[in-house]
Formats: structure tokens, sequence, C-alpha cells
């Protein structure tokens, strides 16, 4: 089962598209995750020869950076129907959630102090994506972050 299926929540007719008329508004806006299904046959969407140079075969996680943990857990525990693990990143001085969908995981994380990355980051831009871990058969590392203009860490 992947995540765009767990979180469908009623069983609409085959066909049928369901499209929200708007996203939330701050400063809800990344409380939960923003999903699209692309009903595009994989055939026609994703080349023949769809290896990558650096062995990345798929997200293994997603981190969105957030003031505040309370809301996105309510709407992820109430979609997911468990309440999420709690987690802390050292490095970042945040704590926050992550929750689980087969291989794939959502972590919303604040800050513990001003001191904290997410501090700057979270004053300047909002509350959104801090960074994505991907999967990958080669050894594990990063992305040059000047390129990707992202927080890119590859992961076995």
């Amino acid at each position: 089962m992947s995540l765009i299926d767990l979180l469908k929540p009623w069983p609409w007719p085959a066909g049928f598209r369901v499209r929200p008329p708007a996203q939330p508004a701050p400063p809800h806006a990344f409380s939960a995750p923003f999903l699209i299904e692309d009903e595009t046959p994989r055939a026609e969407r994703v080349p023949g020869e769809h290896r990558h140079r650096n062995g990345v075969c798929g997200i293994a996680a997603i981190i969105i950076a957030v003031e505040d943990v309370i809301v996105p857990q309510r709407i992820c525990s109430a979609v997911l129907r468990h309440n999420g693990e709690p987690l802390r990143h050292e490095d970042l001085l945040a704590r926050g959630v992550r929750f689980r969908v087969g291989p794939h995981a959502l972590e919303f994380i604040a800050p513990e102090q001003v001191s904290s990355p997410l501090s700057h980051s979270l004053k300047s831009r909002g509350a959104g994506p801090w960074s994505v871990a991907l999967k990958t058969s080669a050894g594990p590392g990063s992305l040059d972050g000047s390129k990707a203009r992202a927080r890119i860490e590859l992961v076995s």
C-alpha cells in the first residue's frame, strides 16, 4: 500500500478526481503533506532505463521544519491511525515526530532552541521542507547543496 493509498479518505468512483480548493494558509501551510498522485502509467512517465549514476532508487525520508509539531502530528495521526515515533536530531538541536508509511518516512521537526539551524530558516522562510533522504544502492553521502539548492542526503 502506498502513502497516497493511505491518505485517500474515501473510495471515490473510478476516474473521479478530487482537487482541494486551496492549500492551508500560514501558519498551517506545511502542517500536513500536500500529495499529488500521478495517474499517468509509469511506462509513460519514467524512461525505460532509469538508473541514476548515484544509485538513487527512491525516497527514504522527507524532513519538514515546523515551529511546533503538534498540528502535523494530530493530522497525520488521524489519517495514518498511529501517533508516529518521537525523534531527535542532535545536529539540528531539534525534536519532532516520524511517521512511517511503507518504505518511506515523513518527519516533522521543530527547533529546541534559538541556536538551532532550523530557527533562522523558520524565521526567514516559514515552515517547509528542510531536507530529503534518498535511498541509494551506492554508499551513503550528500549531494552538493550548492548545485542541488537543497539538503539532499544519500542513504543505504
